[in-house]
Formats: structure tokens, C-alpha cells, sequence
């Protein structure tokens, strides 16, 4: 039960989860920090409405928020719709919270993030499409390699060009043209250096979030992504080659010095 784990006092991450969270994708913040203040009924949660720059973050009544929960047994994480928005006694601003999906455990690896600009052309995955992506990074002959490649050209895929802003060996952030869905699918095919496209030709990524830059034009949308489906191999292949972009970078700015 939730209520065995989430304790008064316990720290709180909110980010948009939803397309109608407009607050959230207008700001330049993504991630608001917020505290766990009790339980107003079952799977209700009242919680302290952050502020950002001084000012209250006015989360909008039925808006969907992910909802990331700091609690002496480990990192938990749900959705969370607004109901409503109230004042205590005291004058404290609070959200009444519905959790509208199960809570959950999980485990948050942390890799060195890389800044960088890199071109990358990406499409959305069908079902279909994934499994016959699957099945081609499997292939050991190349009789299967070109049916597999075959089936593909019949599948309508629309590839968007992008620009990839940081990447570690869990995920990247990019900028693309059009904005995705949270839980989007996607095949994205990096312009990395030839040696490493060799080893890794594309990859599977999954979008956390989507959000509208501001002020920006044309219009832009800043994504994060984490890969999904990626190999021991492959992870350690990227890891290599921030490692070495990393170390190229501190030899150009020492024999500058």
C-alpha cells in the first residue's frame, strides 16, 4: 500500500506527464521540488505546491503530473492528477493529489552526461516496426539481413531530423521540430563517428518528456530519452566514446593555454 511507504515529510519530484500540463512546458525549469505533507483519503495525497523563482508553480486542477517520491525504503514513482489546490491554516499552498497509476520502485543509474552537438535522424517505432528492428540487430547472416531489410521498405516510416544537445549511457536530449508523446518509441540513429556507427548502427530510445522550448522560433521542443532494449555492448561502446570526446576536448583546452 502506498500509504505503508510515502511518509510525512518525504521529498517529492514533479515534472509534466501530460500535454496539458501547460505550466510546466512553458518554464524553463522542468523538475519542481515539492514535500509530502499526509494522506487526504486513499490513493488522495496532499502535497506542498512548489515554487520556482519565488513564485508558487500553479499546477492546474486535472492536469497529469510524474510524481517521484524520496522515502527511507528507496526511490518510488506514480502519476499523480490535481484535484484541487487549497490553503492551510497557516497560509501553506496545497494540491490535493490522485495517484492515477500504480506506485512503483525503481532503480536510477546515474552516467556521466555529455554536452554536445551531434545531427540525428529519428522515427516513431510501431509494434511491428520495433520487432523487425529486433530481429535485424540479431541477424548473423546476411541472407537475413536483406529480408528483414526487404519487409522494412514495405513499412511507412517517417524519419525527423534532430539535434542532440547531451548524451550519457542511459539517454540523450535533443531537439527536434515536433513534439512527441511521453512513451513514445522511438529509432534514432545518431551521426556518431564512423567506428562507432559500425558497432552501433541505431538505437531504441523511449521519451520521458517533451516539452516546448520558449521563445523560440521556429518552433522547437527539447526531448529527453532513455534507451530502452540497449546491450551491455552497446552502453559500453557510448560510454567509450564520451570518454574519449571528453579527453580530446582537455587536450585542445591545455595547448590552448
Amino acid at each position: 500500500m502506498a500509504n505503508d511507504i510515502i511518509q510525512i515529510g518525504n521529498k517529492i519530484e514533479i515534472r509534466a506527464a501530460a500535454k496539458n500540463a501547460h505550466t510546466v512546458v512553458q518554464t524553463e525549469q522542468e523538475v519542481y521540488v515539492s514535500q509530502f505533507l499526509q494522506w487526504a483519503d486513499i490513493n488522495v495525497a496532499s502535497i506542498a505546491i512548489p515554487t520556482y523563482k519565488g513564485h508558487l508553480v500553479p499546477l492546474r486542477v486535472d492536469d497529469v503530473y510524474e510524481l517521484q517520491f524520496f522515502t527511507k525504503g528507496g526511490l518510488y514513482r506514480c502519476r499523480g492528477k490535481i484535484l484541487k489546490r487549497t490553503k492551510t491554516s497557516n497560509n501553506l499552498a496545497v494540491a490535493e493529489v490522485k495517484f492515477v497509476s500504480a506506485l512503483e520502485k525503481f532503480q536510477r543509474r546515474q552516467y556521466y552526461r555529455m554536452n554536445c552537438i551531434i545531427p540525428m535522424t529519428y522515427s516513431v517505432l510501431t509494434e511491428v516496426q520495433k520487432e523487425l528492428y529486433q530481429e535485424k540487430k540479431k541477424c548473423l547472416s546476411l541472407e537475413q539481413k536483406l529480408n528483414i531489410e526487404k519487409k522494412l521498405e514495405n513499412q511507412e516510416m517517417v524519419f525527423q531530423k534532430a539535434t542532440i544537445l547531451d548524451i550519457s549511457g542511459g539517454g540523450m536530449r535533443f531537439n527536434s521540430f515536433i513534439q512527441q508523446q511521453s512513451g513514445d518509441i522511438l529509432l534514432l540513429q545518431p551521426a556518431l563517428p564512423e567506428i562507432v556507427r559500425k558497432k552501433i548502427p541505431f538505437l531504441f530510445g523511449r521519451i520521458i518528456s517533451s516539452q516546448r522550448i520558449p521563445n523560440k522560433e521556429p518552433v522547437s521542443f527539447d526531448n529527453r530519452v532513455e534507451f530502452v532494449e540497449i546491450t551491455s555492448v552497446e552502453q559500453e561502446q557510448i560510454i567509450m566514446y564520451i570518454f574519449k570526446e571528453e579527453r580530446d576536448k582537455r587536450k585542445r583546452e591545455s595547448e590552448l593555454k
